[in-house]
């Protein structure tokens, strides 16, 4: 990450030497050199460990969502717009000299203030325009298109987000789609207890990003969850074979109590099982 979201650098009272705010540190400071011997030699260190990836990830989101910004007497000079600016162009070309082309998040860019200075930047950079919100339309895709920038969108957990944007990428015919998960440093485990949704959103995502004509959530032929807890417990379970026995004939009772037939227990629908889920369920690595 740069220059912002650097909570790990400063953990613990460490680098404040080039901590922007040092009373909140989360941004390194653009006007010191001391931060770019440091976040090269960590950016280094990783495309030594990744193989020389033709791509590096650069970050670039949200440097002013924390702290002060700026609160050096160089930064104020410059202003905050000029300087993230300066930075981009600072990582970029040090990716370069190490041969790797950059992707960095795009939330920045179209802010007013940034974008009216976005032309300065080369327009190999790959932006990965992340928008998390439902919507009809995604308008920083044609902002950065019409600019001469290659686009991948960028989803999260919304089903109607993930919808959505994947038919806006497909009309506008981006480089691609790319689906995040933001759940720290959580064991799968405590994934699927604590953010069940940003879970199954990916069998979502692997639906509409591969065919984003496919039908809406709502008229989908199965449960996203459901399957995604199928699949999951054949994960775990490393595959197994089962039959399925088709109870239909031998049903002489409903789920659901109505006015026109005594259902389960015959004492109303708070004592049913209306809202037993239908379709395949996995429960302990069986499915039924």
């Amino acid at each position: 990450q740069s220059p912002g979201h650097l909570e790990w650098a400063f953990r613990g009272g460490a680098n404040l030497e080039f901590a922007e705010d040092p009373e909140d540190p989360y941004c390194y400071c653009m006007s010191n050199p001391k931060s770019y011997e440091f976040i090269f030699d960590i950016m280094d260190e990783a495309i030594e460990l990744f193989g020389q990836p033709e791509y590096f990830h650069a970050g670039r989101d949200e440097f002013d969502m924390r702290g002060n910004m700026p609160v050096d007497e160089t930064c104020k000079a410059i202003g905050k717009e000029r300087l993230y600016i300066q930075d981009t162009l600072k990582v970029y070309e040090h990716l370069k000299s190490r041969g790797c082309k950059v992707m960095m998040w795009g939330d920045i860019l179209t802010k007013p203030g940034f974008r009216e200075l976005v032309d300065e930047l080369p327009k190999d950079i790959l932006i990965n325009d992340w928008r998390y919100s439902p919507s009809q339309t995604y308008p920083t895709v044609d902002f950065y298109q019409e600019h001469g920038f290659p686009v991948v969108g960028g989803t999260w957990y919304d089903p109607r987000n993930i919808y959505y944007f994947c038919r806006y990428a497909d009309k506008r015919k981006i480089d691609g789609m790319l689906h995040t998960t933001w759940t720290g440093f959580e064991s799968e485990e405590a994934v699927l207890r604590k953010y069940p949704e940003q879970a199954y959103a990916y069998v979502l995502a692997g639906i509409w990003m591969w065919n984003p004509l496919r039908p809406h959530v709502d008229n989908l032929p199965f449960k996203p969850k459901a399957y995604f807890d199928l699949a999951w417990s054949e994960h775990q379970r490393g595959g197994s074979d089962f039959a399925v026995v088709d109870l239909k004939p031998y049903c002489n009772i409903s789920r659901a109590d109505s006015g026109r037939a005594v259902g389960w227990l015959g004492v109303g629908r708070e004592q049913d099982l209306h809202s037993l889920p239908s379709g395949t369920i996995g429960i302990g690595g069986v499915p039924y």
